[in-house]
């Protein structure tokens, strides 16, 4: 019984181990994608990347608080696989490894479908470039940010006339999102974008126009008859586009208006 009971108790550290090489010191989960820093510790790479992000020149390891030598990351192959093989076989459980398995379906969901999108967006699919540009703007689907990918993927949907791309190409530009255009430019074209959707039925331009005309930003003057002009055509719009905040915004200037 004393033999069996150091065996288990054993056992349970050599879990207990396991789990704790396995967790991210900043998230504590199960890491999904582990990268090795020059500090000599590996961390999930999606948090070491929003930490870096808020350090200066002078980056500090999380976990020694001492200057690292630069900010390279280096994926842990050995240990991700570690990871998938003990959680495969059963030699790990619990909530992290609960918790784990159902970040990597999404992951691989996610994956899967901007693979579809890819290839789609490839043969000319506009709806499918439209979801793009949103997965760029709005860093979805596992993709950095990039308003220059999202500019680019509603620019080529709007030119295969999706409304709801071409709204928000104008809204990109509009709301200064796209730099590289000078700023009396960019509000020129963003104008000319959304006028276009709103022309189309586009809830979400009408929308953009309405609150630029209620606050008086964008370039447009403050001008309460021409944002309840808008705002009341985006009522009848066909493409139902528009989302919460704007709705919301609308919704309340109507109450007052």
């Amino acid at each position: 019984r004393e033999e069996q009971t150091r065996a288990k108790k054993a056992k349970k550290q050599a879990r207990d181990n396991r789990l704790a090489t396995y967790t991210c010191p900043i998230t504590s989960a199960l890491m999904l994608d582990p990268v090795m820093m020059p500090d000599g510790h590996t961390y999930e790479k999606k948090a070491m990347e929003a930490y870096l992000k808020t350090c200066g020149s002078t980056v500090k390891s999380p976990m020694t608080k001492k200057v690292m030598d630069g900010k390279t990351m280096i994926p842990n192959v050995a240990l991700r696989n570690a990871i998938v093989h003990d959680i495969e076989a059963g030699d790990i459980d619990g909530e992290l490894v609960d918790e784990w398995k159902a970040a990597h379906k999404t992951l691989k969901e996610e994956a899967d479908k901007l693979a579809r999108l890819v290839a789609a967006a490839g043969k000319g699919d506009a709806e499918a470039d439209k979801e793009l540009g949103l997965a760029y703007m709005n860093g979805w689907l596992g993709l950095e940010k990039s308003m220059e990918d999202a500019a680019k993927h509603f620019r080529r949907a709007a030119d295969a006339g999706n409304v709801h791309a071409t709204a928000a190409y104008g809204y990109m530009y509009i709301s200064n999102l796209v730099t590289r255009t000078p700023y009396a430019t960019r509000e020129a074209i963003g104008a000319m974008y959304l006028g276009i959707a709103a022309g189309q039925g586009c809830e979400l331009a009408c929308c953009i126009i309405g609150e630029a005309w209620a606050v008086g930003k964008y370039g447009y003057h403050t001008n309460t008859a021409e944002a309840k002009r808008w705002y009341m055509k985006s009522l009848s719009c066909t493409d139902k586009t528009a989302d919460e905040p704007a709705i919301e915004h609308r919704r309340k200037f109507l109450e007052t208006a």
